[in-house]
């Protein structure tokens, strides 16, 4: 243990007389604090100033002060797999004295309803076949023996696949599509397989 006539001494160099001394003479204690403490600013925006909408008046920064703020916020950054809010909560949020504003903490904790995919429609799903045999059949028949194959023999091996799907009438727009994607592709009604 240290006597007290060598804290007093100020040729005294050691890294706790320092702190002391600091301390003592009302040295700021934001250069030891620096690394812990993050910046006044949104943690969520990164902004100082937000206004509100429609108004011409600032959105204070709030101090998260509460444990709950911690854990809500962890949580929600998990199931978001957010990173960058991860990086903050990586450390405790109240003791890091970390700043948001009201609105961006509500915005990110809101619990928004997840939407259900519509089932598909059994011609969706013959229609998706179809083009995935039509493809296959474009590259093992017509690539492996190249000729010119006008639009009309997809578009009736398009229709020859949805027959054998179940589905004996073909809606337009499943030829048309086909026409489309030709039709940008190519200047000419004939598709050139070399």
């Amino acid at each position: 243990m240290r006597d007290t006539a060598s804290i007093c001494n100020p040729n005294d160099t050691s890294p706790s007389v320092m702190k002391l001394s600091l301390r003592e003479k009302g040295a700021s204690s934001s250069s030891v604090v620096s690394n812990t403490v993050y910046e006044k600013k949104c943690i969520f925006c990164s902004k100082v100033d937000k206004y509100q909408k429609g108004k011409k008046t600032r959105v204070p920064l709030r101090q998260a002060l509460e444990l709950r703020v911690d854990d809500t916020l962890r949580r929600i950054a998990i199931e978001k797999k957010d990173s960058k809010l991860l990086a903050f909560t990586s450390r405790e949020i109240v003791a890091a004295e970390a700043q948001y504003h009201p609105s961006c903490y509500k915005n990110y904790t809101r619990s928004r309803p997840v939407k259900e995919k519509m089932p598909e429609s059994p011609y969706s799903v013959a229609e998706k076949n179809a083009r995935q045999n039509l493809f296959c059949y474009i590259r093992t028949e017509l690539f492996s023996f190249p000729n010119v194959v006008p639009l009309i023999m997809l578009q009736e091996k398009i229709v020859h696949f949805m027959n054998d799907a179940g589905f004996k009438e073909t809606i337009d727009s499943t030829k048309k599509i086909l026409n489309i994607i030709c039709n940008k592709n190519l200047a000419n009604p004939y598709v050139f397989l070399l």
